[in-house]
């Protein structure tokens, strides 16, 4: 999960949003993106860091995979305003954490 694809999706105004099908497949595809890191992170990672809600980030992400052709486009700009900025907020505290566990583990400094 990069920084870069919550800063994207954040900037977009809702009216553009809401009038825009490019931007609704961009956003419903980054949160694709998000929900598919965190689907492939370790449970020993999740257990690590409680404070994510790991299991709705899944969740959203097998329902935007799976039932693609009945997405609720309100329920993603909701998930979009009101989750991700807390998403955002706590990976950014979990950055340095995981930047010093790959140099312990032979990452690179």
């Amino acid at each position: 999960m990069r920084s870069d694809e919550f800063r994207g999706i954040l900037f977009v105004a809702k009216t553009l949003y809401e009038s825009d099908e490019m931007v609704q497949t961009w956003m419903v595809h980054n949160l694709q993106i998000i929900g598919e890191a965190s689907r492939n992170m370790s449970d020993e990672f999740r257990r690590a860091h409680p404070k994510l809600p790991w299991p709705l980030i899944v969740g959203m992400r097998n329902i935007l995979v799976h039932e693609y052709q009945n997405v609720d486009l309100d329920l993603v700009w909701s998930t979009i305003e009101r989750d991700l900025p807390q998403i955002q907020m706590e990976l950014k505290k979990m950055l340095p954490k995981a930047s010093d566990e790959g140099s312990r583990a032979g990452g690179e400094p």
